[in-house]
């Protein structure tokens, strides 16, 4: 029982740091991270009941796939890797060192030599070989037999493949530091806005917030003027626009997305009991809920020589019409178009909205790992050049003490050309 215990072990350790189960979980969570594509993430249940089939919603809901990256299955997948590359990169170290630095095994080396054709050069005809195979230097060691010469050149090409490990490495940790102590956050409001960044000591003071139109009316660019607060005094300020986003020292300010917001004002048996800004989606809910407005959708310039669908002249507030729904105790009474400043009510209540106005939507992204997660991509891009356009080579003459003489050549990649290379160098030099 023990004897199978501890082959399971050595096993599962062996398995632990190869290099083919870092293949296959690299190819598991690139497809996971597909499907986190194609799939909309951080969704509630509902959105996915409605988009998909019976069948594909409850995979989604079964697996977590509206929530991928924050799966404990997709973390586990990522924390065996972390340990595979560990377990790789601190195996693998001490043997890409000695071929970097040249630490050459030279029992080994003579062993790979002992089965090779001998053949008779002059000694002169030694660097002639290494000069025309494009070997900088050559070194020399003697033997109780003989003497061998040997270089070596793009020796940090070995690198290449450990650093790729390490750079992968490298950014699964930071990538999982900046899951654990950073953020994200959406706020939304309309110019002279100040809102809460959930979660943080800050806030977003939103200054101004303009859209810019072509001739065409296509949008042009979103524009927000915004200041950061953090304890209450102003840390930075500036602007935040599509592709360009603001970052202080705290936070990256991403511009989102847009909508329209209207100030409205509850009316309660003729009196006004409340006024607030609402949003495109939200809702006005008073009086302990027993009466309720709803911002269904807005239409800043109605088309109304149309009754057969709703749509915009433009999407500049020359007409602005609001789509609402009334709800009262809990019960929906009305829905129907309202015009600024138009009032509509039912039994007590009543609303007037008013002030069309463009808010902005922000995203907030604290993220303490993208520094080292770059720094982990550069050593991934240096490991994959490395690896794909620095070939190391290795070049080895052993003459022992009768004169007879052994070539033994080696190179990492495309090895059959480098042989072929070396042979007609030494036909030609033996030829003249």
């Amino acid at each position: 029982m023990k004897e199978n215990k501890d082959r399971f072990l050595v096993k599962l350790w062996r398995n632990l740091h190869s290099m083919k189960l870092g293949i296959i979980l690299l190819m598991i969570i690139g497809l996971l991270s597909i499907i986190g594509t194609v799939i909309p993430q951080e969704n509630p249940l509902k959105y996915y009941e409605t988009n998909y089939s019976q069948i594909v919603y409850e995979i989604i809901k079964a697996f977590s796939l509206y929530k991928v990256y924050d799966s404990w299955w997709f973390i586990a997948l990522i924390s065996v890797l972390a340990l595979n590359l560990i377990l790789c990169s601190i195996k693998r170290f001490k043997q890409v060192f000695n071929l970097v630095t040249n630490k050459i095994d030279f029992d080994l080396e003579l062993n790979k030599l002992k089965d090779i054709q001998k053949i008779s050069l002059e000694k002169d005809e030694i660097g002639k070989i290494f000069n025309e195979m494009k070997y900088k230097s050559i070194k020399e060691k003697d033997f109780e037999n003989g003497k061998l010469y040997y270089g070596d050149k793009n020796s940090i090409g070995y690198l290449g493949s450990w650093l790729t490990h390490f750079g992968i490495l490298v950014i699964i940790v930071f990538f999982t530091y900046g899951k654990l102590y950073g953020f994200e956050a959406y706020v939304h409001g309309v110019p002279g806005t100040t809102v809460e960044v959930p979660g943080t000591q800050h806030f977003i003071n939103i200054k101004d917030f303009n859209v810019s139109f072509r001739d065409d009316f296509t949008v042009e660019q979103y524009v927000s003027d915004i200041e950061v607060l953090k304890n209450g005094h102003v840390i930075d300020v500036g602007q935040v626009l599509v592709n360009h986003p603001f970052r202080t020292n705290d936070l990256n300010v991403y511009q989102n997305s847009t909508g329209w917001a209207v100030d409205a004002t509850l009316y309660k048996n003729g009196e006004e009991y409340r006024h607030k800004t609402i949003y495109q989606g939200d809702f006005f809910i008073e009086d302990d809920q027993m009466i309720a407005l709803q911002f269904v959708n807005f239409y800043p310039d109605l088309d109304e020589t149309t009754t057969t669908t709703l749509r915009n002249k433009s999407p500049l507030p020359n007409h602005p019409v609001m789509l609402y729904a009334l709800f009262y105790n809990g019960h929906r009474v009305d829905m129907n178009l309202l015009h600024m400043n138009e009032e509509v009510g039912f039994q007590e209540y009543s609303f007037i909205v008013d002030n069309p106005q463009m808010f902005t939507l922000l995203q907030i992204v604290y993220d303490p790992g993208v520094a080292g997660a770059f720094v982990g991509g550069a050593f991934l891009l240096i490991g994959i050049f490395l690896a794909f356009y620095v070939n190391p080579k290795k070049l080895r003459i052993y003459v022992d003490n009768s004169g007879q003489v052994m070539i033994y050549g080696k190179s990492y990649k495309h090895n059959g050309e480098y042989l072929e290379e070396l042979n007609k160098v030494i036909d030609t030099i033996r030829r003249n």
